[in-house]
Formats: C-alpha cells, structure tokens, sequence
C-alpha cells in the first residue's frame, strides 16, 4: 500500500499546475494535507514519508469513500532545460501546461505540467499511495517537472467532512508523528 514517496496538501482553494481547483457544492468540508518525499530516483516513499501517509490515510479512513476530493501533485527537478527528463509517468493525455520566466539575474526558470484525466489519476494515486484514497469521489493527479527543486515532491491534498460539520472550515497537517489541527490565527 505505501509504495511511492509523496507530498500531501490540501486547502480550500488547492492549485495544481498554475488551475484553481473549484470548491466542492456539499459544503463543508474538512482539508488534509502532507508533504512527503520520495527515495533519490524513485517513486518509493521515504520511510518518514510512509509513516506521513500512513497518519493522512488513517485520518481519513473512516470517511474514504466519502471524500469529497483528493488530489496529488508529483513534482520532480530538472537538470539544465530538457523538461522531459525524467520521463511523464502516463501517455499525453489531460491538460499541459508549459511555463518560463526569467529572474532579475537572468537565470530561466522553466515548469511543465499534466494534469491527468480521472481515470488515470486514480490508476496512478491507488498504484503509488493508496487504493483508499483513490476511491474518493473526485481525484486529480498532476505531475510537474521544475528546474526548480520542490519543498514536496509529492503533494496530496484532501477534501472530507471528518466530523460534525464545522463552524468554519478545520485544516488538518500530517506529518510522520501524526496529522494535528493547524490552529486558527
């Protein structure tokens, strides 16, 4: 079950290769997030990113099926401009997205992203993290390739109502010791 390292996030209003995700009509709803990191060169989790996941799909498990959303954005650094490098994990398909800019010392930063169809979105989270998580009732996966090194590699974020419905919305952050409330400022 835990076999991809990942990043895993969720907000309100979650952005996936430069989209706005649209909030879900069953308001409201509870966000889980994670960041988790994968073994250098692969797609395996790191041990502290398994236990991460383990503590995201605990949370959740109770309501799995009942999540109103998931979504996972895999992002992989770049060496030098050749964004294909390493390959896209699915066939083209979804939407692409291809940025450039330039910083004030002329250094070219350089982004290319999919985001996959729902079908090949839940292939790929049940493969690489959870078969639970693949079953909520809207998934997205997006794969980002940066000549910029990610925080995350790869970032989950879900939508699921946890508990009695909140009087505002609750945010919940896992990491390897557990998923703890964000506190409200």
């Amino acid at each position: 079950m835990l076999r991809a390292s990942c990043t895993v996030t969720g907000v309100v209003l979650s952005s996936i290769a430069g989209t706005s995700i649209a909030l879900s009509p069953a308001l409201p709803f509870d966000t889980v997030t994670a960041c988790l990191q994968l073994t250098s060169g692969t797609l395996e989790l790191t041990p502290e990113s398994k236990r991460t996941l383990t503590a995201f799909v605990k949370l959740l498990s109770p309501v799995a099926q009942r999540t109103q959303w998931a979504g996972v954005t895999l992002s992989r650094s770049v060496v030098g401009t050749d964004l294909q490098e390493p390959p896209f994990l699915s066939d083209p398909e979804g939407v692409y997205v291809t940025t450039s800019r330039k910083d004030s010392s002329g250094r070219v930063h350089s982004t290319q992203s999919r985001i996959y169809q729902q079908a090949t979105a839940r292939i790929l989270m049940s493969k690489i993290l959870s078969l639970e998580l693949a079953e909520a009732q809207t998934v997205s996966f997006g794969e980002r390739h940066s000549t910029d090194p990610a925080e995350c590699q790869l970032e989950l974020a879900a939508h699921a109502l946890l508990g009695p419905p909140p009087p505002t919305f609750r945010v919940y952050d896992c990491t390897p010791d557990g998923c703890k409330e964000r506190a409200h400022k």
